[in-house]
């Protein structure tokens, strides 16, 4: 699936989904996005420049498909229905950033113009699985995407080989990239 598709899937523009139970334990996260909507979507708009412009940096023209504004809408989408939180972006960004050092390292392109929807997403889906102790399954985003459920779960597993299962953020690594985009937003707000 490719980013546009992603960005353009109805349910992101028009819909909010609802999770069945079963899906995740608990519901805690109502609260907790009604608290932090406005602060979120300030950082979502850094994040989303961080990841456009690490992706731009890896594939040429990826500028023509989606905009900050997109992936802002598509970080607010998984906010609402999967409980986002600002420290999965940031630990989004770190995988990212490892899987293309890996990916370039091992000589290979996986990461192409066609597949970036289903990598975020996939990309999403191991950042959430690695921060939280429930997280929602597979099945839960193929329904939400309209994926089938075997491309997801190979998707995933070309992602962890890649990354060669290092999913693990040094907390070192997570303060900079936090602190980083907390200094542009610090920037802004000064201006």
């Amino acid at each position: 699936m490719s980013i546009a598709q992603v960005m353009n899937y109805s349910p992101i523009k028009e819909n909010i989904v609802k999770l069945e139970e079963s899906d995740i334990a608990g519901n805690g996260c109502t609260l907790d996005n009604l608290l932090y909507a406005n602060v979120a979507e300030s950082y979502f708009e850094l994040v989303a420049q961080e990841l456009l412009k690490t992706l731009k940096d890896q594939i040429l023209g990826t500028g023509l498909n989606f905009t900050v504004p997109n992936f802002v809408q598509f970080l607010n989408f998984l906010r609402v229905n999967v409980c986002l939180s600002i420290e999965e972006c940031i630990i989004a960004i770190a995988l990212l950033k490892r899987f293309i050092q890996k990916q370039s390292l091992k000589g290979v392109q996986i990461l192409k113009d066609n597949n970036i929807g289903t990598f975020l997403i996939v990309l999403f889906i191991d950042t959430i699985k690695i921060h939280r102790d429930y997280a929602f399954k597979n099945s839960c985003f193929a329904r939400i995407f309209s994926i089938p459920i075997g491309v997801i779960n190979q998707s995933e597993l070309a992602f962890l080989r890649i990354i060669e299962n290092q999913l693990w953020v040094q907390l070192e690594t997570f303060t900079y990239l936090f602190e980083d985009i907390l200094n542009v937003l610090l920037i802004k707000i000064e201006h």
